[in-house]
C-alpha cells in the first residue's frame, strides 16, 4: 500500500491553508488536569508564523493560556473533508 502522508512541507501549507479559510476554530486550553475547549475566531498571518484569536483577558481563556501557554486550535471543513 503506498504511503498517503503528505511531507512535512505540504501538511504545514495544508495547516496555513485551513487556518486561512475556516472559522470558526476550536481553542482547546488547560485548567490544571482539566482540558477546556470553546470555539474562537482565528486570523492567520503566515508571514508572521503566528494565528492571532481575540478574547477578553479577564476571563477563564486569558487566563488557562498564561498558566499552561501551550494551546491547541482545531480547524475542521467537513464538507470538504479538511481537517
Amino acid at each position: 500500500m503506498p504511503d498517503t502522508k503528505p511531507d512535512d512541507a505540504s501538511a504545514i501549507d495544508m495547516i496555513w491553508e485551513l487556518a486561512d479559510k475556516l472559522d470558526p476554530c476550536l481553542l482547546v486550553t488547560r485548567d490544571g488536569d482539566w482540558q477546556r475547549v470553546r470555539p474562537v475566531f482565528a486570523r492567520a498571518r503566515r508571514d508572521e508564523g503566528r494565528i492571532y484569536i481575540l478574547t477578553d483577558t479577564s476571563g477563564e481563556k486569558h487566563e488557562q493560556i498564561v498558566r499552561f501557554p501551550q494551546v491547541s486550535l482545531a480547524f475542521a471543513d467537513p464538507q470538504a473533508n479538511d481537517y
